[in-house]
């Protein structure tokens, strides 16, 4: 796992890249984090379960006292969220990226969607237009499973 920290006005960004298991201490990082944190999870392939209990670990202590946005989360984390009651700590999703199918020409494809965009009333996926053929794409989750984090 990869880590990078930048230092913004409002936040501090910081950056995870690789597969988050259980060789990688997260919380080694939190001397380094301070006010508001943003954590772009775009760049993880993989999370396994020791990696689940150290992103717990992590996102209890990184919650203290401080506003926590994650953004760009792959599908994995979002289900994670989704079936984890504390997987998300105090922390808020911002975007997310979600699985769409093409019935045309079958291609698959992650969207990002950003949260605030989402009617949390009756949670559905934004529409998505296949990139090579312009068919509307089909959501490859159920989103009232997948998106079940809005609720927690």
């Amino acid at each position: 796992m990869e880590t990078s920290i930048r230092r913004g006005e409002a936040r501090t960004q910081l950056s995870l890249e690789g597969d988050l298991t259980e060789h990688f201490d997260l919380t080694k990082l939190l001397p380094e984090l301070d006010g508001a944190i943003e954590v772009d999870l775009s760049g993880v392939r993989r999370i396994n379960s020791a990696g689940v209990r150290q992103w717990i670990r992590f996102m209890s202590a990184l919650g203290e006292g401080r506003d926590v946005v994650l953004v760009r989360c792959p599908a994995s984390f979002i289900w994670q969220a989704s079936m984890i009651s504390n997987f998300l700590g105090r922390a808020t999703v911002g975007s997310f990226y979600a699985p769409y199918l093409c019935p045309g020409c079958e291609a698959a494809r992650s969207v990002l969607v950003e949260v605030g965009s989402l009617d949390r009333g009756a949670p559905a996926l934004p529409e998505a237009r296949c990139e090579a053929c312009a068919v509307a794409m089909e959501a490859d989750v159920v989103p009232e499973v997948f998106l079940g984090f809005l609720g927690a």
